[in-house]
C-alpha cells in the first residue's frame, strides 16, 4: 500500500482546519443520537462485539484441485500362450518377483518342434536347389558325379548278380529237395511192400491150416512135429510184421519232413528272389535319377528356374518363421521385470493360443461416485501470526497450502482378465482421478501433484500429470474428466488398488503478498479489504492474483505487515438491535476518520 506524500497531507490538514470544530460538533450530535436510538430500539439489552485482525504477509500462494482414485501399476502386462496345448509347467507363484526373460510357464512343445524341423528341412532343400541353379559345377563336383554314377551302376550290377545267384541257388535247392522226397518215397514204398508180404506170411503161418497126417502110429509123431514148426514160423512172422510197421512209420515221418522242407525252401528262395528283384529296381531307379541329376547339373539353368527357387526359399523361410513363433509360443516369458499379480491356469489344463497384451491398466471413471467440492483452493507457504486465526476450507489437510475441494472416484483399479498370467511392474504407479470440468480446464500434462494414501497416513509422494483425457463422463449430473497422475517413486507399503488422493497445483505465486481469503470481499468484479489504521477501519480496493479458499494473493493495494480486519461479530439479547457503537463509528465518524482526512493516516 503506497502512502500519500507529506506535502499533500499538510495541505489537506490546512484546508480542513476550519472544519474541525464543525465536524466535532456534528460527530458528538450523531453519537448521542445513535446512542439514544440504540437504547430505544434494543430495549436496554446488552451487546458484545469483537474484531479479529491479521497482517499482510509475503510467501508462496498455491491454488490446487483434487480428486481421488485407486493406485495401479503404470505397466501391467497380460500374458498368454500364443500356441494351443496342454500346460506342462507353471514355474512361478502369485506375488513372486521375476526378471525380464524369465520363463514363467510352458506347454507341451513336441508337435511344434516337429513342425519346425520339417520346415527347416524344406528350407535347406530349397536353398540347395538355388545354389545348384546359380553355380556351375566344378571339376571336383563333376568327378564326384561320375563317381556317384559309377557307384550306381555297380549297385545295379551287384543286384543283378545277387538275383542270378539266388535263382541258381533256388533251382539247386529245389532239385535237392525233390530228390530227397523221391528217395524217401521209394524207401517208404519198399517198406510198405515188405510189410504187406510179412503180414500175408503171418496170416498163413498163424492160421493153423497147415497140412497134418491122420494116419495112426507114425502119424501122431509127425503131427506133433508139424505143430511145433508152425508155431515158430508164426512167432517169427509176427516179429517181422512189427518191425516192418515201425519202418513204415519212420519212412512216413521222414517223407513228411522232406516235403515240408521242400515247401519251406521254395518259399524262402522265392522271397529272396523277389527281394533281389526289388533291389535291382531300386538300384536302376537310383542310377536313372543320378543320370538325370547329372544332366540337369550339366545344363545351364534358365532364369525362370532361379526365380522359382528364390520364391520357394522365401515361402520356406516364412514357414520356418511361423513355426519358430509357434514353438516360442509354447512358453510364457516375462517381457519386463515385475511381480506376478495373478495366475489363471494350472498344470494339465488345455489352453488355446491367444496374444498377450501390455501397457497401463485402465481404471476408468466411476459411474456411481459423486464429486465433492470442485472449487479450486489455495494457500500460503509462510503462515504469519493472526490474532483470530483464519478458517481453512478444503479436504481436511492441516496445511493451509494443501487445502482444497475434492472430487471422488470409486472406479476400481483392476478389471477381470482372461490372461493366463498377469505381471505388474510395482516400481511405477499411477492414479486415475475424475476431476469436475471446472477443475479439469486448469489441468495439463506436466503439472506437479502430490499423492497421499488413505491407508498410509504419513506417506506423501510427488507426482506429475501425464494425461488429461479428452473424453468426459457424467456422474450424478456432474461432467468429469479422467486425469492420469504418475508417481515419482514407489514408497514402501504401496499396493495396487489402494485409495489415493491427488492434489494438483494449477497456479502458484512465489514471493507474493497475501491475506486470508476471508478478509477479501468481491462485489461487481471489485475486491476490497478492510484495514485497521490507528484503531480505525478503512475499506481499501485491492487487486487479487492467485485465489484460494484460505489465502489470496494481493498484487496491489496493500503493503506487507499492514493490519487487516478478518471478521466482525456481535451479539445481543435482542435480535433487532443496531450494531455496537464501535461498529457505527467505524462506518460513520470512524469512517471519516478512517479516510485519513482527519488523522492523516494511510491514504492510498
Amino acid at each position: 500500500m503506497s502512502m500519500r506524500p507529506a506535502k499533500l497531507l499538510s495541505g489537506l490538514r490546512a484546508r480542513m482546519h476550519g472544519m474541525v470544530l464543525l465536524n466535532t460538533t456534528l460527530a458528538c450530535a450523531v453519537l448521542v443520537a445513535a446512542g439514544v436510538a440504540y437504547l430505544l430500539v434494543s430495549g436496554g439489552g446488552t451487546s458484545a462485539a469483537s474484531t479479529t485482525t491479521t497482517t499482510v504477509q509475503r510467501g508462496t500462494v498455491l491454488q490446487t484441485v483434487s480428486a481421488s482414485g485407486n493406485l495401479q501399476p503404470v505397466n501391467e502386462v497380460d500374458l498368454n500362450f500364443s500356441t494351443s496345448g496342454t500346460v506342462t509347467a507353471v514355474d512361478v507363484s502369485v506375488g513372486q518377483h521375476v526378471t525380464a526373460g524369465q520363463v514363467l510357464a510352458s506347454i507341451d512343445p513336441t508337435s511344434a518342434k516337429s513342425q519346425l524341423e520339417t520346415a527347416e528341412a524344406s528350407l535347406a532343400g530349397a536353398q540347395e536347389n538355388l545354389s545348384k541353379a546359380e553355380q556351375p559345377l566344378t571339376q571336383e563336383e563333376e568327378a564326384s558325379q561320375q563317381a556317384q554314377l559309377a557307384q550306381s551302376q555297380l549297385q545295379v550290377q551287384e543286384a543283378q548278380n545277387a538275383l542270378a545267384q539266388a535263382q541258381q541257388s533256388a533251382t539247386t535247392q529245389a532239385q535237392d529237395d525233390t530228390n530227397t522226397v523221391s528217395s524217401d518215397q521209394t524207401t517208404l514204398d519198399n517198406d510198405e511192400a515188405r510189410l504187406s508180404a510179412d503180414e500175408q506170411a503171418e496170416q498163413l503161418d498163424c492160421s493153423g491150416t497147415g497140412s497134418a497126417s491122420t494116419s495112426s502110429g507114425s502119424t501122431g509123431t509127425s503131427s506133433s512135429s508139424s505143430s511145433s514148426g508152425s508155431s515158430s514160423a508164426c512167432s517169427q512172422d509176427e516179429s517181422s510184421v512189427a518191425s516192418d510197421q515201425q519202418a513204415v512209420e519212420k519212412d512216413q515221418s521222414t517223407l513228411q519232413s522232406a516235403q515240408q522242407a521242400q515247401q519251406s525252401d521254395a518259399q524262402k528262395n522265392q522271397q529272396t528272389i523277389q527281394s533281389d528283384q526289388m533291389s535291382i529296381e531300386s538300384a536302376q531307379d537310383s542310377y536313372q535319377s543320378q543320370v538325370a541329376t547329372d544332366a540337369e547339373n550339366a545344363a545351364a539353368q534358365p532364369s525362370a528356374t532361379i526365380e522359382e527357387d528364390e520364391a520357394q526359399i522365401a515361402a520356406a523361410q516364412l514357414t520356418v518363421t511361423e513355426d519358430q513363433n509357434t514353438l516360442n509360443g509354447t512358453t510364457i516369458t516375462a517381457p519386463i521385470s515385475g511381480t506376478v499379480a495373478s495366475i489363471s491356469g494350472s498344470v494339465g489344463e488345455t489352453v488355446s493360443g491367444s496374444s498377450s497384451s501390455g501397457g497401463s491398466s485402465s481404471g476408468g471413471s466411476s459411474s456411481g461416485g459423486s464429486s465433492s467440492g470442485g472449487s479450486s483452493s489455495g494457500g500460503s507457504s509462510s503462515g504469519g501470526s493472526s490474532s483470530g486465526g483464519s478458517s481453512s476450507g478444503g479436504s481436511g489437510s492441516s496445511d493451509p497450502s494443501s487445502s482444497s475441494g475434492s472430487s471422488s472416484s470409486s472406479g476400481s483399479s483392476s478389471s477381470s482378465s482372461s490372461a493366463f498370467i498377469v505381471l505388474d511392474d510395482l516400481l511405477t504407479y499411477e492414479v486415475i482421478g475424475d476431476f469436475p470440468e471446472v477443475d479439469a480446464v486448469n489441468l495439463a500434462d506436466g503439472q506437479g501433484a502430490v499423492v497421499t494414501m488413505q491407508a498410509l497416513s504419513n506417506v506423501s509422494i510427488n507426482a506429475q500429470v501425464t494425461q488429461v483425457s479428452p473424453v468426459s463422463t457424467v456422474v450424478s449430473n456432474v461432467v468429469e474428466y479422467p486425469v492420469t497422475v504418475v508417481l515419482d517413486n514407489a514408497s514402501s507399503g504401496l499396493k495396487p488398488g489402494q485409495t489415493a488422493n491427488v492434489e494438483v497445483v494449477v497456479a502458484e505465486a512465489d514471493n507474493a503478498l497475501y491475506v486470508s481469503s476471508s478478509a477479501v470481499t468481491t462485489r461487481g468484479g471489485t475486491s476490497t479489504v478492510t484495514t485497521l489504521v490507528q484503531g480505525k477501519q478503512q475499506t481499501v480496493t485491492v487487486t487479487t492474483g492467485v485465489v484460494g479458499t484460505s489465502t489470496t494473493q494481493i498484487t496491489s493495494g496493500l503493503y506487507q505487515g499492514e493490519k487487516i480486519v478478518l471478521a466482525s461479530s456481535s451479539g445481543s439479547s435482542s435480535s433487532s438491535g443496531f450494531p455496537g457503537i464501535g461498529g457505527f463509528g467505524g462506518g460513520g465518524i470512524g469512517g471519516l476518520g478512517g479516510s485519513g482526512l482527519l488523522n492523516g493516516g494511510g491514504g492510498r
